[in-house]
């Protein structure tokens, strides 16, 4: 799991090529003092590096579900990146990303998850980009939310980028 107080986290799609950022949908859960985990409904804001025509509000992204195929979508650029700044520090506990469902969800296999302070100082970067990143990413951070999780996106048809690559 997260389980870190952030101030913002942005997911950057690394490659040494201009590439496409887009997904489907992003969740952030936070636990409740009764040990529940729920959504998070609190204000924030969204940005991305560019965007296209078609899709051009970042917000989409979080005010969507997993019904949908694509909700962002960034210009073709080096290290696309989409964003959330929430707007006071909040203790994420894990998050759930929905990629694409059809054959470009490939281009989600180098996406990096960086999460930062509410001095802005970066506290840890999750990262997809080897299988061996992707176990260590599972077994030191993800083991006990994305599995549980992974069943249910897997029963909806839509497979979490994470999960997928971490479980799959």
């Amino acid at each position: 799991s997260i389980e870190q107080t952030v101030s913002r986290i942005r997911l950057t799609l690394l490659g040494e090529k201009p590439e496409v950022l887009n997904f489907n949908h992003i969740a952030f859960w936070v636990q409740n003092a009764d040990r529940t985990f729920r959504k998070y409904n609190g204000n924030y804001q969204c940005s991305m590096s560019s965007v296209a025509k078609v899709l051009p509000d970042p917000h989409a992204a979080v005010l969507g579900d997993g019904a949908n195929s694509v909700s962002v979508h960034s210009k073709r650029e080096l290290n696309p990146w989409w964003e959330i700044q929430f707007s006071q520090p909040v203790e994420v506990a894990f998050l759930m990303f929905f990629n694409r469902k059809d054959i470009w969800g490939t281009r989600s296999r180098n996406l990096q998850i960086s999460l930062y302070g509410a001095n802005g100082e970066l506290l840890s970067e999750l990262s997809r980009s080897s299988r061996d990143g992707a176990k260590e990413l599972y077994r030191n951070k993800l083991r006990e939310v994305i599995y549980p999780s992974f069943e249910y996106i897997k029963n909806i048809g839509s497979m979490s980028a994470l999960a997928d690559k971490v479980l799959g």
